[in-house]
Parts: structure tokens; C-alpha cells; sequence
């Protein structure tokens, strides 16, 4: 806000010429980041429209010069003060620029409000309706240079008795959501060729930069422009550091207080926050893709899609790191996602896979000090029954930590050996061909039901038993069901003639020993990764003091068929 006089009245009079001096405030805006400021790189002036608006603004001001139509009385505008909205949609209400000019009404700092165009209030036509009715109900009249009205003194000034302001402005904001509609449907029709071409839609990734070349002149003699991107080598070496501390077990607080103690600033210019560290590794830019409709907008509200819905292609740029590492970002975000933000960042070994094998609640970790037959001290750190130690709703059901640990790492640390390993393979696809094809069946059945069915309303129409309206229904009702289930069908074919396999890695066996041999806490998140990349969950079971039970699922296609049993 920007205030040109500090000492003001309403409305002022000269006796001798009856000529009403309104005071007026400017108001502007701009709907996208790259239009605030004088401008852009040196490039594209026409979209650095904050200093024209202002300037057309005054120069009306300045210049006006007419009369009330009911009292005829000479009016003439003072320039007392400007709003901006830098950036914001002219759908919002909640703006700052509406607040502020509203403020300064209420406590009747002016009485015209000046801007370039009536859509600068509002792109929207209850926006821009409730915006003026409330300017209007505290004696505000708005005055738009492309769209003038004349005004009125203060005094006959009846915004209820106005049908050709009323008119004008209806029209206006009519055209304005017009245009706003007409540039949404170009931008769906524009931005899948942007996509397509490797450009980035929208704003650019933290740490990518546009620049402009010169590729020749046109016929008047000016430079035609080209544009190219490229990285910011030190912010891309703090997203390689995001990247890296995430993947070795590192919650994304821990992170983001470590860049804010470090006053490294967010892409935003302020401090970094868990959802800004999580968008940053969710964004496939960085492996030299491009997205576009992985946030749309609707009634109002942007929602995330599932990734599957992506549109995506390759960037007409490098990326920072190979697509297979963004792929092992993304699968350690919904792991950590799928088990929760403490079990993820636990001390635990296996807190967030392992499960009670009697009610399926997952397991805490549980620390308190005990003591030995001859009176020392000791601390014991074990697992025990989440439902069971929050509520009590399980019996008992808990084991050393140290202990189930060591267990769960050498069976795990078996798949290292080759043979070991090719037999463990054999025996779970000897699983799956027997209970997929045991699926398969089942599938088959219920699809011979369902076409049987079919066959008999297809019958029935035709001996005129039914109606063309019942033949109709019940056709809309089995055919999608029959489509379903063929394609089912495809794909646990397809499934049976795929061969399970686990994401067994050589360095897996080196990181295992290692922290067997020596357990520092920085090798503990490295093998606490690479556990929940083989395995699904672990359940555990206390049968007596002296018998227990370990169920292994490996995380393979079919994770419900595929169990390794310790006892």
C-alpha cells in the first residue's frame, strides 16, 4: 500500500466555481509471478504491467474532469493513495489488495476507486459483485479508464438508483469470466503441445533456471529470442543432498531443520517445511521428465492425482540423476507413507514392518530398566503388541529387540547366496502357479455366470419377454461386469508366465554384515532401508515363554502367497 497524502477529507468544495474534489486510490494487479516488476530478464516488457497500470491510472486522475449528472457540479479526482496485488488470481477473494482498499473505505480515506479495467477487480462475477457492493454501501464509486462512467458528487451519489452503471458492469463481468474460461481452455489445449515439445508447464523446478539466446532477426530488424533452461549447480547440489539424506533412512523434519539451522533458503524465499521437502522429491524434473495434470484444479480446491494419471514426457533437458533413482525416491515415499513418519524415522530395526501375529496391529518399540537376580540395573529395549500397550485389547505378545533382530538379518542375509536364493525363487513361483491358477478358475467361473446371464436377458428381448427400456438396463448392468472380469483375467494370465524375484542388490550383503559386526546408528537406517525394500511385513507370535513364531512376506508380486516360516 502505497499512501500520498497523509491528511485527507472525503470530499472538498470551492464556493466560487461549485467544483467537488473526490479523493481517489488506485487500485491494480497481476495474476501470475512472472508479470510483477518492471521486468523480465530484459525481455517480454509488455508483461510488467504493475508500472502502466499505475501510470494510466494517474494520468486519468490528473486529467479527469466532469460533471454530476443530477446537481451538475464540476468534479475533479485527487490521487491519495494505491493497492497492488502482486501475483494473485482474480478468482480470490481473499486478497490482499481487496482487504486493504476496503480498510482504507471504511475509514473513508477516498471515495472513487480508479483502476485500468474492471476485470483488475475480479475475474470472477460474485467476486467482483460482492467487492463492489460493499465499496458501494460505504459511498464508493469505482471508475474503470477503459469502461468510464461518470461519477457523481458524494451527495447524489445513489448506488441504488444507478440502471447504467448497473448495465455496464453486469456486461463487464460477464466478459471477464468469458475470458477467464476462454484462457483456461486454451491452456488445456496449449500445454499438452508445451508437454510434449519437453518444456516445462507452469512455475520452474527449484533449481532450474530459463534463459534466453538470440536464433536471428525478423523482418524489422529485432532479435528473435529462443529459450533454454538450465541448473543452478548449488541449489541442485542441496537437492542432491535432500535426495540422498531421505533415502538413507533421514525423516523429512530432520532434514528441513537442518536447512533452516543452516539458513539455506526454500524455493519459496522462506524456510524449508516437510510438505516443500516432499514435493521437491516427488517432482520427476529432476530425471529429466516433465509433468502436467498432476494437480488440477476443481470447484475450486487442487488436488494431487495418483501418479498414474500424470501426463509426462521427456524435458528438452538433462536431468540431475537417472530415472531408476527417482524411481527408489518415490517407492521410499510411499513406504514411508504406508507405515508412518515415526515408524519410518524409529531407532527400531523393525518398527513399520513387523505386525502381532495374534490381533494384526503393529508392534512398538518398548524401553524400560530391569533388573538382574544379583540387584544391577539394566535397560531393556524389546518389541511388544501396540493394541495390547496402548489398550490393552491384546494379550501380551513381545520380544527382545537385539534378539528378533539378529534373527530377521541372518534369515535375510541367506538370500545372499546364490543357490539359496534360486531355490527360494523356485519354490515361491511353484506357490504362485498353483494358487494364481486356483485364481484363474474362480475368475473363469464367475465370468461364464455372468455371460450365461447375459445370454438369457438377450433372449428374453428377443422372444419379447422384455422391453427395449428392461433389455437396455440389464445390459448396462452385466456388460462392464463380463469386461471386468475378462480383463482380470488377462492379467493374472500374464502374471502366471511372469517370474517372481526380489530386489536383491550385491551390495545388500556387504551393508548387512557390516552392521551385524558393528552396529553404529547411521548403518542401522541404511539396513532398516533395505529391509523394507525385500519385505512386506513381519509377524511375530508369543506362543509360550520358550516357542515362538516369525512369518516373513517378501515384498514380490503377490505378497499374500509368498510366506517364509522361522520357528
Amino acid at each position: 500500500m502505497e499512501i500520498l497524502s497523509q491528511v485527507y477529507k472525503p470530499e472538498r468544495y470551492t464556493a466560487q466555481t461549485d467544483i467537488v474534489i473526490l479523493p481517489a486510490w488506485i487500485q491494480k494487479r497481476v495474476s501470475t509471478q512472472p508479470q510483477v516488476g518492471s521486468k523480465i530478464r530484459g525481455i517480454f516488457h509488455e508483461k510488467a504491467s504493475l508500472e502502466e497500470q499505475s501510470r494510466l491510472c494517474r494520468e486519468g486522475i490528473i486529467k479527469y474532469k466532469g460533471n454530476c449528472s443530477t446537481c451538475y457540479k464540476e468534479i475533479r479526482l485527487s490521487l491519495i493513495g494505491e493497492s497492488v496485488a502482486k501475483g494473485e488470481s482474480g478468482r480470490n477473494y481473499d486478497r490482499e489488495d481487496i482487504e486493504e482498499v476496503l480498510k482504507m473505505a471504511k475509514e473513508g480515506a477516498f471515495k472513487v476507486l480508479v483502476t485500468t479495467e474492471n476485470d483488475r477487480l475480479a475475474r470472477k462475477r460474485s467476486v467482483a459483485a460482492t467487492f463492489r457492493d460493499e465499496l458501494k454501501g460505504m459511498g464508493v464509486q469505482i471508475y474503470s479508464l477503459s469502461q468510464p462512467l461518470s461519477l457523481k458528487c458524494p451527495i447524489c451519489f445513489d448506488p441504488l438508483d444507478d440502471d447504467v452503471g448497473i448495465i455496464t458492469e453486469t456486461i463487464s463481468d460477464m466478459k471477464s469470466q468469458l475470458d477467464l474460461s476462454r484462457i483456461r481452455r486454451n491452456y488445456k489445449i496449449g500445454m499438452p503441445r508445451r508437454i510434449e515439445s519437453g518444456k516445462p508447464s507452469g512455475s520452474l523446478a527449484y533449481g532450474l533456471i530459463k534463459k534466453y539466446k538470440v536464433i536471428g532477426k525478423d523482418q524489422t530488424g529485432n532479435d528473435i529470442l529462443s529459450t533454454y533452461y538450465v541448473w543452478d549447480e548449488t541449489k541442485i547440489q542441496i537437492v542432491k543432498r535432500i535426495a540422498k539424506e531421505y533415502l538413507s533412512g533421514k525423516g523429512v523434519w530432520s532434514i528441513s531443520k537442518d536447512l533452516n539451522d543452516e539458513g539455506i533458503s526454500s524455493p519459496q524465499g522462506s524456510i524449508w517445511r516437510r510438505s516443500t521437502i516432499i514435493c521437491l522429491l516427488n517432482n520427476p524434473v529432476y530425471s529429466g521428465k516433465i509433468r502436467w495434470g498432476w494437480k488440477p484444479v476443481k470447484n475450486g480446491l487442487r488436488k494431487i492425482q495418483p501418479r498414474g494419471k500424470w501426463k509426462m514426457a521427456t524435458a528438452e533437458f538433462k536431468g540431475i540423476w537417472p530415472l531408476d533413482y527417482q524411481e527408489k525416491i518415490t517407492q521410499e515415499i510411499a513406504r514411508k507413507y504406508r507405515v508412518g513418519g515415526r515408524a519410518a524415522a524409529s531407532t527400531g530395526l523393525l518398527i513399520g514392518l513387523l505386525k502381532c501375529g495374534k490381533c494384526g496391529s503393529s508392534m512398538l518399540k518398548i524401553k524400560g530398566k530391569k533388573t538382574f537376580k544379583n540387584g544391577t540395573q539394566y535397560v531393556y529395549e524389546g518389541y511388544g503388541c501396540g493394541a495390547f500397550i496402548q489398550g490393552g485389547a491384546c494379550r501380551h505378545n513381545g520380544i527382545k529387540q537385539a534378539k528378533l533382530d539378529q534373527l530377521i538379518l541372518d534369515e535375510v542375509n541367506k538370500l545372499a547366496n546364490d543357490d539359496t536364493r534360486k531355490s527360494f525363487y523356485n519354490r515361491l513361483n511353484k506357490t504362485k502357479q498353483v494358487t494364481l491358477q486356483s485364481m484363474i478358475n474362480k475368475k473363469k467361473i464367475e465370468l461364464d455366470r455372468y455371460i450365461s446371464s447375459y445370454d438369457r436377458v438377450l433372449r428374453a428381448y428377443r422372444n419379447g419377454i422384455d422391453s427395449l427400456e428392461e433389455y437396455a438396463i440389464n445390459k448396462e448392468q452385466i456388460l462392464p461386469k463380463i469386461d471386468l472380469l475378462k480383463g482380470e483375467l488377462i492379467k493374472l494370465e500374464l502374471k502366471v508366465q511372469t517370474r517372481l524375484n526380489l530386489s536383491w542388490e550385491e551390495n545388500f550383503e556387504l551393508a548387512i554384515n557390516k552392521f551385524i559386526k558393528y552396529k553404529c546408528p547411521e548403518d542401522k537406517m541404511i539396513v532398516k532401508s533395505i529391509l523394507n525394500k525385500l519385505i512386506d511385513r513381519i509377524e511375530f507370535t508369543k506362543i509360550t515363554s520358550k516357542e515362538r513364531k516369525v512369518k516373513i512376506l517378501y515384498r514380490i508380486d503377490t505378497p499374500d502367497i509368498n510366506t517364509k516360516q522361522t520357528n
